[in-house]
């Protein structure tokens, strides 16, 4: 039996070497998503405020919202996210949920009016701002659990053999094949490998993320003759992801009773970033009823900093007796830059008459341009990881629209909202995952100096989720995901 612990001791090194890069194609989707956050005004609306304004849940949509102020107003929305996931894995379901608490925004706007006039003239009013946007929630929990009979975690390093001489392999492809474990077959100088641990193993995943993007926002928007407002925004987004996973695959039906019962892997990502980028926005009035709006969106230039840990456990058996072989934990570092795609929004609002509203945006984001860059000090060797991690990112996303439609409903002092959203699928296998789905709905009351609004929301996906990567084969699961948030926002006008 000492050549299975030699072997499991090797599997360790290796897949610890394999997790050293943590960057990944989907990060940087990751990041450059965002979700429906702000007040619980436009969440009830499915977040269509592109044109509406005077909302600061609109301005990280179309900065020239702002414009539409007619007095100060300062804003605070705390909000309750829950989360639901459930996986079929080899027919196996499993479900997980869990909630938390966070703030979805905070902010101050100043208005300067002007004294009316009979004919609105030159700048009618103007507004600064000055507060906190939650862009996305991070906020996870996943279980998956089943029996795969047809792979297991160590056929991903076989599969990384096919096809080269034993003396050409890695040190650890080649110290399986010293150690009995790795089977080589020659054909007139071709190699094919195989190993004797052929699937049938039960296999767990469990994955829990916290953390979210938020925007500090400032900027400046105006009134140009009731007709044309414009606003600019500088935007600084923050934000920390950090997740914790358990993989576990052992032999519960003693398919391997001479050599091996468990394996397990545990895993800890931690990353915060910061930023910044601008938002460039008009809205025209054209006539009492209808306002039409556009905005650009920057790219995200961000700074990560990333630690990354690792660590794993097998259980064997060693002539007839139970041991444990632990490997070293690995954790390292890593400070880089990543820029993702910028955005074009145009929006169209329809007011009828002081009864309510009709408000449709229209995002498109192309995901293939977010770029990965080493640190202004890193060596050619990040340089290259880098540019294959593009490369990467090119060929796996497209370009993709987003929808959102909303309405409000205004019987004199009292708000019901409604609405829809729709985020595409950023991937160009569209089999991996679907576009993301959210429906809302809102209510409030509205005095001449303070508000209180609430509202709900709930998004569903769904995606596969591999518990590890295959060159060939399947070992993925299908998880559909439903998220729900309820928002209240406080308002109190001044002057």
């Amino acid at each position: 039996m000492k050549t299975n612990k030699v072997l499991f001791t090797f599997i360790f090194s290796f897949v610890s070497i394999l997790s050293l890069q943590a960057q990944t194609a989907y990060e940087a989707i990751r990041y450059a998503q965002n979700t429906i956050g702000g007040t619980a005004r436009s969440m009830g609306a499915g977040g269509a405020f592109g044109a509406v304004g005077a909302d600061f849940g609109g301005i990280s949509i179309n900065p020239a919202g702002l414009g539409l102020y007619r007095r100060s107003e300062i804003t605070v929305s705390p909000v309750l996210n829950t989360v639901t996931n459930e996986a079929t894995y080899y027919g196996t379901k499993s479900s997980e949920s869990n909630y938390n608490f966070a703030m979805s925004n905070f902010g101050l706007v100043i208005n300067n009016n002007r004294p009316p006039r009979e004919k609105p003239t030159g700048i009618v009013t103007s507004s600064i701002v000055l507060g906190v946007n939650r862009l996305n929630s991070y906020f996870d929990d996943r279980y998956i659990s089943g029996f795969n009979t047809d792979n297991s975690l160590v056929d991903r390093y076989t599969q990384n053999a096919q096809g080269t001489a034993p003396e050409l392999l890695s040190d650890f492809g080649y110290d399986l094949y010293q150690a009995g474990f790795l089977n080589a077959y020659d054909d007139n100088g071709e190699y094919f490998y195989d190993n004797p641990l052929l699937g049938n193993v039960q296999q767990r995943e469990a994955n829990t993320v916290t953390g979210g993007m938020n925007e500090f926002v400032m900027g400046f928007g105006a009134n140009y003759e009731d007709r044309l407002y414009f606003g600019a925004t500088l935007g600084i987004p923050y934000f920390a992801y950090d997740s914790v996973s358990e993989y576990q695959e052992e032999d519960s039906e003693n398919n391997y009773t001479d050599s091996f019962q468990s394996l397990s892997t545990n895993e800890s990502l931690n990353v915060n970033g910061y930023g910044f980028n601008g938002k460039f926005g008009v809205i025209f009035r054209i006539s009492n009823a209808f306002r039409l709006g556009g905005a650009l969106h920057t790219a995200n230039y961000l700074r990560l900093n990333e630690e990354f840990r690792e660590n794993q456990e097998a259980v064997i058996v060693n002539t007839n007796v139970l041991e444990t072989v632990y490997s070293p934990t690995y954790q390292n570092y890593f400070n880089y830059r990543l820029r993702t795609p910028g955005k074009a929004v145009l929006s169209a609002t329809y007011f009828y008459k002081k009864l309510g509203l009709l408000s449709v945006d229209y995002e498109y984001v192309n995901y293939s341009k977010a770029r990965f860059e080493s640190a202004l000090d890193g060596a050619l060797a990040d340089k290259d990881f880098f540019a294959g991690l593009n490369q990467e990112i090119d060929n796996s996303f497209k370009g993709a629209s987003n929808l959102r439609i909303g309405v409000e409903v205004a019987p004199k002092i009292f708000r019901v909202r409604a609405g829809y959203a729709f985020d595409g699928n950023p991937q160009e296998n569209s089999a991996l995952q679907t576009g993301r789905h959210t429906f809302t709905a809102g209510a409030g009351v509205r005095g001449k100096k303070v508000s209180l609004d609430i509202a709900y929301n709930t998004s569903r996906e769904s995606y596969t989720q591999s518990l590890y990567g295959l060159a060939s084969g399947s070992n993925a699961a299908t998880v559909k995901n439903q998220r729900n948030n309820l928002v209240a926002t406080f308002a109190l006008r001044l002057r």
